[in-house]
């Protein structure tokens, strides 16, 4: 019997120990969670600032651009076509990658144009059909008017 209660005993002993080790990687793995969460949280708070402070200088941007913009009349698209442009001028590795872009600037320059000078052609036609018709249009009103005057002379003379 006394065997029995030293098993017993052996046996709740060694229960106690799991139960600590337990305990103890239960207490671990809390204490690692709690420096992920902190981590976490320190990188998060870090990311959300620089995303402030972006915006902030994305704003300030705008707001100079702005202000450069009213000072020098210079249209938004003009200035990020110059920025786009000058980006890909420094870009170009060589003398000929730089020839082969004036190139294709020019022919583009020559297409644009000779799509203006078609649609101010266009345009002056359109003025001219315009100036025509209304001519035509302000003709023949005075037509009319003149018959509805005479027909309402006749019409009188004949009353």
């Amino acid at each position: 019997m006394s065997q029995d209660i030293r098993q017993w005993l052996d046996e709740i002993k060694r229960l106690q120990e799991q139960l600590g080790q337990l305990r103890s990687d239960r207490d671990q793995a809390l204490a690692s969670a709690d420096q992920w969460r902190e981590r976490y949280n320190t990188e998060a708070q870090q990311r959300r600032e620089e995303v402030r402070r972006h915006q902030d200088a994305i704003a300030q941007l705008r707001g100079d651009l702005e202000q450069l913009q009213n000072k020098f009349g210079i249209a938004k698209n003009e200035i990020l076509t110059r920025v786009q442009t000058q980006r890909e001028v420094e870009g170009l590795q060589t003398v000929e990658e730089l020839q082969n872009k004036i190139i294709q600037i020019t022919l583009e320059r020559d297409r644009a144009r000779e799509q203006v000078h078609q649609m101010t052609a266009a345009l002056e036609k359109e003025k001219a059909d315009h100036l025509e018709t209304r001519t035509s249009l302000t003709t023949a009103l005075g037509d009319t008017m003149d018959l509805l005057t005479k027909a309402q002379n006749t019409a009188k003379l004949n009353s």
